[in-house]
């Protein structure tokens, strides 16, 4: 038995011949299964999946309002639009310091970002595009079903810049408020 075990000879009870006979199928087993997987497609070609998804991104026209670079500050920030805005926007997450609810309701798809602690100085960060936006209690997005626009309402102190070398599109550079709102078509 401690010959087996240290030569790997195979079960006890079979012949060398046999044993060596049980390897070999296994080795022949292995080889076969290899060249079986390695068959079908080679990835040069899109999937149907991949083509369809491809298709639908087509299909989905989008803003270009929120293309060129901005700051917008502000103590409340809501984003909303059609479907396919969760695909434009970022929200960081930070479980130390923030709460993240995610919800769907008739109105649609609600994720929602605030301060754990109302006394607490936390920037919440999101994305929307190449916009940079930055909340002090909270931000909500709501991905809302049709054809609705894309909008951006800024309440508290609002501050809102422009970041782009390239000027915004509007031609403006700055705007402060109590209220700003900002939108872009479908």
């Amino acid at each position: 038995m401690m010959n087996r075990l240290r030569t790997g000879m195979g079960k006890p009870g079979l012949s060398r011949a046999q044993s060596r006979k049980s390897k070999g199928t296994l080795v022949l087993g292995a080889l076969c299964a290899l060249t079986l997987g390695g068959c079908g497609s080679t990835g040069d070609s899109p999937s149907d999946d991949e083509q369809a998804l491809a298709e639908q991104a087509l299909e989905k026209p989008w803003t270009d309002a929120f293309t060129h670079g901005s700051l917008l500050v502000a103590d409340r920030v809501v984003i909303e639009g059609p479907k396919g805005l969760m695909d434009h926007v970022a929200l960081r997450q930070d479980a130390t310091n923030l709460d993240y609810s995610a919800d769907t309701l008739p109105e649609g798809f609600r994720q929602v970002l605030k301060r754990k602690d109302p006394s607490a100085f936390v920037e919440i960060v999101a994305g929307l595009d190449n916009w940079k936006i930055v909340a002090l209690d909270s931000v909500m997005v709501l991905e809302r079903p049709g054809d609705v626009e894309v909008r951006i309402v800024a309440a508290g102190r609002v501050s809102w810049h422009n970041t782009d070398a390239r000027g915004s599109l509007s031609g403006e550079t700055e705007q402060r408020g109590d209220r700003l709102v900002f939108s872009g078509g479908k």
